[in-house]
């Protein structure tokens, strides 16, 4: 049976040549890990997730939290999720744009 990331790969690639790929992906990720669990990085090994009291206290994720806050409300005010919610309504044959990014015009048919 086939990995979902192995056909992926193929699908992406589009080539049946990616098992040395997948052999140095998986190589890099246990080598990873290993050396998070020697350096004693319990949130690369994934063993402690966060509590929202770090979260909130911790100096070193005030930063991250802030940029991921200021996007979602910067994404708010630009009207984006808006402009998505109601082309998610409109029918296809309204949206449809052609493969160059313009709108497809459909000429007349001609009367002789």
């Amino acid at each position: 049976m086939m990995c979902v990331h192995t056909a992926a790969l193929k699908f992406y690639r589009r080539t049946d040549d990616v098992d040395s790929d997948m052999e140095e992906m998986d190589t890099e990720d246990t080598s990873g890990a290993a050396a998070a669990a020697a350096a004693g990085d319990d949130a690369a090994v994934g063993s402690q997730p966060y509590t929202l009291r770090q979260l909130l206290t911790a100096a070193d994720l005030r930063r991250p939290l802030f940029i991921a806050c200021m996007l979602q409300v910067i994404q708010q005010f630009s009207g984006i999720n808006a402009v998505s919610t109601i082309l998610s309504f409109l029918p296809p044959s309204l949206i449809y744009i052609h493969d160059s990014g313009l709108p497809e015009y459909r000429k007349s048919p001609q009367v002789s």
